[in-house]
């Protein structure tokens, strides 16, 4: 009997199959459309770029680093990563 159940369960879940997949098709062609999310999330990335960018103690910051890797090399012998 166990075998005629799974028979048919398996007949009943492909005869959904096509419209299940036919929904989900839908489903991601909704998504694929929404783009807002991904558009904001890419203006903000370009702002935050654009911030760090023009940012007046970047140079500052840069040099300072500079001179405390070249402290370590100085001690250590070796040079830590950027």
């Amino acid at each position: 009997m166990k075998i005629n159940e799974a028979a048919a369960q398996e007949k009943t879940f492909r005869a959904g199959l096509a419209e299940q997949l036919a929904g989900k098709r839908e489903e991601l062609d909704e998504a694929r459309k929404d783009t807002a999310r991904l558009k904001a999330a890419e203006q903000n990335q370009a702002d935050v770029r654009d911030r760090n960018r023009t940012c007046p103690r970047r140079k500052e910051a840069l040099a300072e680093m500079t001179a405390a890797r070249n402290q370590w090399q100085d001690l250590t012998g070796r040079r830590p990563p950027r």
